[in-house]
């Protein structure tokens, strides 16, 4: 922490104003409050060099963020803003809206956990409609609800050059989701979009399925920490067959399972884009593992697969190393607490004698004894990459 004397924030922020080659600063978690944000303001004020600064987790209050806003309204190289976790709130959205409109270099903000509701949401919507810079924008853990969430999507109905939009955490219900599908089917930008732990459900899983039938820009996909269950999974799914742009998909901690895996494996079946899938803390114990084996058998596009936090065991394995075999796309493997023992890892070593693409094998915190750690020593030095 920096906050033992102020002498120090001033020390460190009066080096901004004549240092010309730092390019990121990280302030993040030292609790420096509106006095040192007063201070730093001061330094964005004339320094010409910093492009990325991080003051998350600072305690920055109303005060502070007028200092810096007033900063970043002459500021023109900042362009990663980092204001996670402060004391921002509905007041301060406004000056979030002004900044927006007046600032032509900010291309990432995030101000997730701010507490801004609905009321701030509507602020930033309308910046939205007229900034013509900002690429990416975190809202995650912001209160915000249907009304608010409504107001953003229309936003980015208009806005053309935002790609990156993430709203975990936040409470919009089933018609903040179908806002969204609907935005989906008309923005023609977005890539990535989180919607972790939003408590989406199965009719939610089916609204998604209809946007991703018809979007054709949206490249990453964090449904994580939902309710999608089977039923849901199967809509998602449904959408793989036919979306061609999708790469990225998270579904981890979703409540699925062999039913739910069924899908999956008919949908990688035939899907020829996804690059990289996420079902970690599914409870995926050995049925449900052979439905994704067996699509990865013909699939040849999955090049990164994380099986984390399940129920593998050295059981669930012996399919692993069938697919192991004869896929020739997968890349990372992530088998990280699953149960794996030592006759387990002995049979992995065996499949990456014949297995020449896999480079990352993740098998932390398994039940590996003694001879399983000196199997992993004795292959250490293989091209691919143990943790």
């Amino acid at each position: 922490s920096i906050t033992d004397e102020i002498s120090q924030q001033i020390y460190i922020f009066e080096t901004l104003k004549v240092n010309n080659t730092l390019k990121t600063l990280n302030l993040s978690g030292n609790k420096i409050r509106d006095e040192g944000a007063k201070y730093i303001s001061e330094a964005l004020k004339v320094n010409k060099s910093l492009t990325s600064l991080d003051l998350g987790y600072n305690g920055i209050g109303d005060d502070g963020f007028q200092y810096v806003y007033k900063a970043l309204k002459k500021n023109k190289t900042i362009t990663y803003l980092n204001l996670e976790d402060n004391h921002l709130g509905e007041e301060n959205s406004k000056l979030v809206c002004k900044l927006l409109k007046v600032n032509n270099t900010l291309a990432t903000l995030n101000i997730s956990d701010n507490l801004m509701g609905d009321a701030g949401s509507k602020e930033i919507s309308e910046a939205l409609k007229v900034n013509n810079t900002l690429t990416s924008l975190n809202l995650g853990c912001n209160r915000i609800e249907y009304e608010g969430l409504f107001c953003l999507c229309e936003a980015l109905n208009v806005n053309k050059t935002l790609v990156s939009f993430q709203v975990r955490y936040n409470d919009f219900g089933e018609e903040g989701l179908i806002c969204i599908c609907d935005m989906l089917k008309m923005n023609d930008t977005l890539t990535t979009l989180d919607l972790a732990y939003s408590s989406l459900g199965m009719e939610s899983a089916r609204y998604i399925c209809e946007a991703l039938k018809v979007n054709d820009t949206l490249t990453s996909l964090d449904l994580s920490y939902n309710s999608i269950e089977d039923e849901g999974l199967k809509y998602i799914c449904e959408s793989l067959k036919v979306n061609d742009t999708l790469t990225s998909l998270n579904l981890s901690c979703n409540s699925m399972r062999d039913e739910g895996l069924k899908y999956i494996c008919e949908a990688l079946k035939v899907n020829d884009t996804l690059t990289s899938l996420d079902l970690q803390d599914n409870k995926i114990i050995v049925e449900g593992l052979k439905y994704i084996c067996e699509a990865l058998k013909v699939n040849n596009t999955l090049t990164s697969l994380d099986l984390s936090y399940n129920r593998i065991g050295d059981e669930g394995l012996k399919n692993i190393f069938e697919v192991l075999k004869v896929n020739n796309t997968l890349t990372s493997l992530d088998l990280s607490y699953n149960r794996i023992g030592d006759e387990g890892l002995k049979n992995i070593f065996e499949v990456l004698k014949v297995n020449n693409t896999l480079t990352s094998l993740d098998l932390l915190c398994n039940m590996i004894g003694d001879e399983g750690k000196q199997l992993i020593l004795e292959n250490s030095s293989n091209s691919f990459s143990f943790h």
